[in-house]
C-alpha cells in the first residue's frame, strides 16, 4: 500500500541514514508507506536483502527541532514523525545496542565454561 504522493514532487521522497560503525549508507525512499509495518519491511528489504548487510534489530529515530533523538517504536510514533517533519523528512537507522544484562550473562557463561576446564599452564592434559 502506498501513500498518496504530495503535490510538491520534491516531497515525494524521504531520506534514510543507516550507520552501524562499519557502514554508513544514505539513500532516499519513495514517500513512506502508510504504516509502520510497511516502513520496517522496506528497511529490512533494502538493508538486509538488497545490500546484504548483517541482519540485526533496528533502532529508528528522527531529530526534532531541538536536535533531540525521537524514537519510532510504534504506529503512533511513525504517524507523529510523518505529521511533524514535513519537507525535511529524515530517518536515522542504527542497530539496537546489546543490552548490558546480555553482555554480563555471556561473560558469566564464558567464565563458567573456563572454570570447568583444567588448568594446564600451557601443557596438554592426559585423558582420564
Amino acid at each position: 500500500m502506498y501513500q498518496k504522493r504530495r503535490s510538491n514532487p520534491a516531497q515525494n521522497f524521504f531520506k534514510i541514514t543507516y550507520t552501524d560503525g562499519d557502514h554508513k549508507l544514505n539513500y532516499y525512499m519513495w514517500y513512506p508507506p502508510l504504516s509502520y509495518e510497511g516502513l520496517i519491511n522496506g528497511l529490512y528489504a533494502r538493508l538486509f536483502e538488497e545490500r546484504k548487510l548483517p541482519k540485526c534489530e533496528l533502532r529508528i529515530y528522527w531529530l526534532d527541532e531541538d536536535s533531540d533523538q525521537i524514537d519510532v517504536l510504534s504506529e503512533d510514533d511513525y504517524n507523529l514523525f510523518l505529521q511533524k517533519n514535513g519537507a525535511k523528512d529524515h530517518l536515522f537507522v542504527v542497530p539496537k545496542a546489546v543490552k548490558k544484562e546480555e553482555t554480563h550473562e555471556k561473560k558469566a557463561e564464558h567464565a563458567d565454561v573456563s572454570s570447568e576446564q583444567p588448568k594446564t599452564n600451557g601443557q596438554p592434559t592426559a585423558k582420564q
